[in-house]
């Protein structure tokens, strides 16, 4: 469980695409709020890349980073990403929970734009720390509705965060870090699920 008051430690994995929507000014904003975050580059995405191959590589990637974190004793630490870098940090944190104190995932992918019953939650079982959705009410790759019937199969305290007009990319959309902190604190006030 995180301590609101206390400066957190973020590690933000970014999205498939290079080009897509960044982390980058959403770790800058929380970097001026005192918290400590990280940004790594996963090695093989990029422009136009296929993912199908590099999950386990991506994900043991991650989970170095966060070891590294846990090894310097960095309290409140949350495991966040934005779609793909956001499903691969739900993957690991359901096969090892105690990796983080919290998810925080933007634009999860719940499944292929036009495929709905391609659903990639089937770890959603497993998710044992409280977890943030931030997602937009226009993106392809899964509905609100859809989104709201999936996360009912995670056991942990779990929020939606909708941003009003947004895509994938959550460029359109806008949301306001201070409000999203607050949410995002509240939410973990359960603490984890037994």
């Amino acid at each position: 469980m995180t301590d609101a008051t206390k400066p957190a430690t973020f590690v933000l994995v970014h999205g498939a695409w290079s080009g897509g929507w960044g982390l980058t000014p959403v770790a800058e904003r929380m970097r001026r709020r005192g918290h400590r975050v990280y940004t790594p580059t996963l090695t093989g995405l990029g422009e136009r890349v296929h993912l199908s191959s590099g999950a386990v590589n991506l994900s043991t990637h991650i989970e170095d980073i966060c070891n590294v974190i846990k090894y310097e004793r960095l309290k409140n630490f949350v495991l966040a990403g934005h779609s793909y870098g956001g499903r691969q940090a739900s993957l690991l944190a359901a096969d090892e929970p105690a990796i983080a104190a919290a998810l925080l995932l933007f634009s999860y992918p719940l499944h292929p734009p036009a495929k709905p019953l391609q659903l990639r939650t089937q770890h959603f079982p497993n998710l044992r720390v409280p977890t943030t959705f931030v997602h937009g009410t226009a993106d392809p790759f899964g509905s609100l509705a859809e989104l709201e019937a999936a996360i009912a199969a995670i056991p942990a305290p779990t929020d939606i965060i909708p941003i009003e007009k947004a895509g994938h990319d959550l460029k359109r959309g806008r949301f306001d870090l201070a409000a999203l902190a607050q949410r995002f604190s509240s939410s973990f006030a359960k603490g984890p699920a037994a």
